[in-house]
């Protein structure tokens, strides 16, 4: 019995060692669990983030400050000959045809209520960029007040969001709100013109006496003194009604006269026009 285990036992040995070592068998990975939504806020990305950079015409100005100045100039400048266009049309003078290029670089700064609107229209810009900008900072307070005030998407419309992704044919609420700007500024632009025109018709205005080249006396009448260019002087004469441009070279002398304002009260109170 004892040589039948021992033969058993080598047999068992010799056959484990003729075996080939087989590959152990791959482990099969746990059935992962499903992970939650990450909730609204963790989207965003983190507030100050340099590698997200703001988009818009207001980012960019912080980015390029020296490119401010040139488009203040070309605003102003812009303002300026839309508002002698309308007022100069008032008195049938196509202005545009008589400028030359000194006068289109500094239409804009001849009178100073273009300088005050392109101001106006550079505040207002600002003033409605200040929520994109805030939530662009801190964006999870933005969503917080969202969610827990009513006003919430009203100061802070969705639609504004530094963080929503428009397509190429969706325009931004800030270029809304410059067009909507431009366009109030235009109209009341050509309302201002108008104006004034009107009120030199009535009897306001520069009044001058012309006193041509060449010639020792003054032109009969009174003329309102329109404007000037590098080249020209223009001129209304409330006599007659009619508007008159001449060469600057054609002009000896532009002698300025009193506002006679006692005249033109007396004229609106015989109108019956009531200006108090």
């Amino acid at each position: 019995a004892g040589q039948v285990r021992t033969c058993i036992l080598m047999t068992t040995m010799t056959r484990s060692r003729s075996k080939p070592n087989r590959p152990a068998r791959p482990a099969t990975p746990a059935p992962s669990r499903p992970v939650p939504d990450a909730p609204e806020t963790s989207r965003h990305p983190i507030a100050g983030d340099p590698s997200v950079r703001e988009k818009g015409l207001i980012p960019l100005l912080r980015r390029e400050p020296t490119l401010l100045f040139t488009l203040a100039y070309l605003g102003v400048t812009v303002i300026g000959i839309w508002s002698s266009y309308w007022f100069y049309r008032h008195f049938r003078i196509s202005v545009v045809e008589y400028f030359q290029v000194g006068d289109f670089v500094v239409a804009g700064l001849r009178e100073p209520i273009n300088l005050l609107s392109f101001g106006l229209i550079l505040l207002l810009l600002v003033a409605s960029y200040l929520p994109t900008y805030y939530e662009y900072r801190h964006p999870q307070q933005v969503d917080r007040i969202r969610r827990m005030h009513w006003w919430g998407r009203l100061v802070f419309p969705i639609s504004s969001s530094p963080f929503v992704q428009r397509k190429w044919y969706q325009a931004s609420p800030e270029w809304i709100a410059i067009f909507v700007l431009l366009l109030a500024v235009a109209s009341l632009t050509v309302s201002h013109a108008r104006d004034k025109a009107r009120a030199i018709v009535e009897g306001g205005g520069h009044r001058v006496r012309i006193t041509l080249s060449g010639e020792r006396w003054p032109l009969q009448g009174e003329a309102r003194l329109l404007g000037t260019s590098n080249g020209y002087v223009y001129l209304y004469w409330p006599g007659n009604g009619r508007t008159e441009v001449l060469v600057q070279e054609s002009v000896a002398r532009i002698e300025t006269l009193p506002r006679r304002v006692a005249v033109i009260a007396e004229r609106s109170g015989a109108t019956g026009d009531d200006t108090r």
